[in-house]
């Protein structure tokens, strides 16, 4: 999988030192981050969220998380840290505090913990030899789980930044994580196809519970059932139940599969549900966002799943991959980002085009 191009087209500097180091220099520690960053252009947005609140949308920049207000009509706080690719962001169940994932590719996975009443650092860890992924608190709020490009599976407490658990048992880089209703278990999937159940207390296997058919990039829970949502390499999107009702067998049925939904023409790479869990939305390699409607007709069952269901919308105006979306929890906004660095947000269920915001503040190069 080509990595994200997230520095391209984008000159940015810390206190007039350039940021953009030489080979010579890549196993060197990355700098100290004691100024905001110095954007040209927009970077490439891979990670957006609102608040549990409403109040709040957190989108990624350069060394940066970037809080708005939720319409996007100011700036917050800039939460500057040491990873320069920031690859997943999660609130804590009960908004008190933010987690940050990502770290520099092939030098560090990094977590942080930040205090969203005051917007300060409460603990930063290296845990990775490599970029972190897919950030998702447990339920009650005591454990963060992580993907990452070593292929492990982290569960990290909250907010000491201890690493309770390494799971190894994906055999490539893993994007998503989520976990059970109960905090006790994790799930978690990447490109080697299994989405794995695990207990999080000391990582014993419980389950793949789905038959190995495509890459997946993107994993959403359900807020109201013990389901889960996954999309990737094949644009297929499917939903599954998170425990096991049907015995396994050697023919390697998909027994856990509850629902798909008519196919998408391209590689999928975010996936999210609205706060009540009727709709969802996924978008990727296409220039446009696709929200349907959870429930796409009949009673689904262990090995009686609904097969196809069209979009209910199709969101235009993208230029290039979408690479993360979110609902606002009242569900009437969709915001998007992706390749072409701008944030937008389309009005639900009309997928009216509210407005298109570059997030970063941009600095017009001094002429000689």
């Amino acid at each position: 999988m080509k990595r994200r191009q997230f520095m391209l087209g984008m000159v940015s500097t810390f206190s007039g030192a350039s940021l953009l180091r030489p080979l010579s220099a890549q196993n060197t520690p990355a700098p100290s981050i004691t100024a905001p960053p110095i954007y040209r252009v927009p970077p490439v947005v891979t990670a957006l969220l609102y608040s549990p609140d409403g109040s709040t949308l957190a989108v990624s920049g350069y060394h940066e998380v970037i809080l708005h207000k939720a319409d996007m009509t100011g700036t917050l706080a800039r939460l500057m840290g040491k990873s320069d690719r920031i690859e997943s962001i999660a609130y804590s169940p009960d908004g008190k505090m933010l987690a940050v994932v990502g770290g520099s590719p092939a030098r560090f996975g990094e977590v942080q913990f930040w205090d969203t009443t005051t917007n300060t650092l409460l603990k930063a860890v290296e845990v990775a030899p490599d970029s972190l992924f897919g950030a998702s608190f447990s339920p009650d709020g005591k454990l963060l789980g992580c993907g990452g490009a070593d292929s492990a599976v982290r569960v990290i407490s909250v907010p000491d930044g201890k690493v309770k658990l390494k799971f190894d048992n994906h055999s490539d880089w893993t994007f998503a994580t989520t976990w059970a209703t109960d905090s006790k278990h994790i799930l978690s999937t990447g490109r080697d196809r299994a989405i794995k159940l695990v207990v999080a207390e000391n990582g014993s296997f419980v389950d793949d519970i789905n038959t190995h058919t495509s890459a997946f990039r993107a994993m959403a829970h359900h807020p109201k059932a013990e389901q889960v949502l996954v999309a990737g390499d094949d644009g297929l999107i499917r939903l599954y139940q998170v425990f096991r009702s049907t015995p396994r067998t050697m023919n390697q049925e998909d027994h856990n599969l509850l629902r798909s939904y008519d196919a998408i023409p391209f590689q999928l790479n975010a996936l999210v549900f609205s706060k009540d869990g009727t709709m969802f939305a996924a978008g990727g390699e296409g220039n446009v966002v696709s929200v349907f409607r959870t429930d796409n007709g009949g009673e689904a069952k262990p090995d009686k799943p609904v097969i196809g269901g069209k979009p209910l919308l199709t969101l235009m105006g993208h230029k290039g991959t979408v690479h993360t979306l979110a609902f606002h929890p009242d569900g009437k906004t969709l915001a998007t980002g992706g390749f072409d660095g701008l944030v937008r947000t389309y009005e639900i269920p009309s997928g009216r085009l509210i407005g298109s915001y570059v997030p970063v503040p941009i600095t017009k190069p001094t002429a000689k």
